[in-house]
């Protein structure tokens, strides 16, 4: 556990929102990256996903507020004392849901174009976000044999006893990276749109119902609760992979994106070579003369 990064004067810098705050940088990039190698504007991608990330955010406060009006109309200064938490996590999917599809409409986008391209950084996000939580000290896993090798002890802070404990952030950091895998694969392979947005919602159902055997959780007959709302959200995944809930046709970059592109190559291209595109320009006028 290390969930003090650092301080400025009395200021703490939380490990978890340092690692949050590198996760949707990241995230972001690597979207906007892999909007550019299917030929669209790599920008627009990048910018639909941070909008609809700070939309989804305010729009879980809104809801975690309301939820508790007395308290936050008393002291309505608390509503922006983000740091002391209360988040919705409905409140977020509806508010960010509906910024992506407006984003995208705005950008003349198909929002399953863009929930596919997101699919693989999503991963790498919750990736990073699982170290936050090992930093944090929280999400912690079920008690295991002292003798095991990958069993992590807590600090008496942690208030959790000095007991070795399976370090389930780590295993589903490591399944996390593998369906990132598994997700790039798709986004290559796809037959329709939509299809590697499903492969990581039936792929998280498998990876936290796996993950639920190794932490503490109240049983449902011979599964966890959690672990039968995963082979839910897997089922439904799976339908959607094999195109049961419909087959949106790939779509393809407009003639505006693939000149758009075009353009920022031609324009690296030249930076590469040590003159500025209007140097070219120039050269190219000279030697036509």
């Amino acid at each position: 556990m290390h969930p003090i990064l650092f301080s400025i004067g009395n200021f703490p810098v939380h490990t978890y929102g340092a690692i949050l705050a590198l996760a949707i940088s990241l995230g972001l990039t690597f979207a906007g990256w892999l909007g550019h190698k299917k030929g669209y504007d790599g920008f627009e991608i990048a910018d639909i996903g941070l909008w609809s990330a700070i939309i989804g955010i305010l729009g879980a406060r809104f809801c975690y507020v309301i939820q508790y009006a007395d308290h936050y109309f008393s002291q309505p200064l608390e509503i922006l004392n983000f740091r002391a938490g209360g988040i919705t996590i409905i409140g977020a999917l509806i508010f960010g849901n509906l910024a992506l599809v407006w984003l995208c409409r705005k950008y003349k986008l198909s929002p399953w174009l863009c929930l596919d391209l997101y699919a693989a950084p999503l991963l790498l996000g919750m990736a990073l976000g699982r170290l936050g939580c090992l930093m944090e000290g929280c999400c912690y896993g079920k008690k295991c044999a002292d003798t095991f090798f990958f069993g992590i002890v807590y600090p008496a802070a942690a208030q959790l006893g000095a007991f070795h404990r399976h370090p389930v952030q780590i295993y589903e950091l490591l399944l996390d990276l593998i369906l990132m895998g598994v997700c790039l694969w798709f986004l290559k392979r796809q037959k329709f749109q939509g299809q590697t947005f499903w492969a990581l919602f039936a792929g998280y159902g498998l990876i936290r119902f796996t993950t639920e055997f190794f932490r503490e959780s109240r049983m449902l007959s011979v599964f966890s609760l959690a672990q039968w709302v995963c082979l839910l959200i897997f089922a439904v995944g799976l339908c959607g992979v094999l195109g049961r809930f419909g087959r949106p046709a790939l779509a393809a970059p407009s003639e505006e994106d693939k000149s758009e592109g075009a353009a920022a190559e031609s324009l690296g291209a030249a930076e590469a070579q040590g003159g500025s595109p209007k140097a070219s320009a120039s050269a190219d006028s000279a030697a036509k003369g």
